[in-house]
């Protein structure tokens, strides 16, 4: 996704619960103070950078940070717990500061276009350092195990020596771990809201 397409995306959504603009049929909606909260948060201005921030004791919840090319940033959440009268596992994106019970956190309904917004600004971020055609292989890997890590060392090695570029935006491991959590961050929602209703997102992985 180009910048000029990301601008596109977040004036769209911005504009779809006063507009319905592109919104994805069976969506949900925050109410519409969170709404209007939640779209001044998410006035981000392309290109936007994505940072990892820590990893909560609960064993569920990251904690990420965009940083636009104002310097604007975003913090939020990537929640992995069980939620449900059935205990199932989820993947919620959490906006605001502090932790998800914190009064100014602003939970994103599967489907809203806030978090079409959001996670399509991570994607892009992603794009933005690592290809398209090599971000399948990468998501593939699991960088918690001594073999995927091993797996993932020689991912950059390959990579680095077949894609020269400039000093500044050469990979580390640590870089290559950062994309790796935004891939599944991002393939995860994009999963669970495909398979709520139907709707899909231009992340890798996913397609109609």
């Amino acid at each position: 996704m180009s910048e000029v397409d990301l601008r596109k995306l977040l004036f769209c959504a911005a504009a779809t619960i006063a507009l319905g603009c592109g919104a994805p049929y069976d969506q949900q909606l925050l109410d519409p103070r969170d709404a209007a909260a939640a779209d001044s948060l998410l006035d981000l201005e392309a290109p936007c950078t994505l940072q990892f921030l820590d990893s909560y004791l609960d064993r569920g919840t990251q904690a990420w940070i965009l940083i636009d090319a104002r310097g604007d940033t975003l913090r939020f959440l990537w929640d992995r717990h069980m939620h449900g009268p059935r205990g199932d596992p989820s993947n919620r994106l959490v906006i605001g500061r502090g932790y998800i019970s914190a009064a100014n956190a602003i939970v994103l309904p599967i489907g809203s276009p806030q978090e079409s917004v959001l996670v399509m600004a991570i994607q892009h971020c992603i794009d933005r350092q690592l290809p398209r055609s090599e971000q399948g292989e990468l998501l593939q890997l699991n960088l918690y195990t001594v073999e995927g890590k091993s797996a993932a060392a020689r991912f950059l090695d390959h990579y680095t020596a077949t894609h020269p570029a400039p000093s500044s935006d050469e990979l580390d491991m640590p870089t290559m771990k950062r994309l790796w959590l935004g891939l599944r961050m991002a393939r995860g929602i994009a999963k669970q809201r495909k398979d709520s209703s139907g709707s899909v997102l231009d992340v890798p992985g996913m397609s109609r």
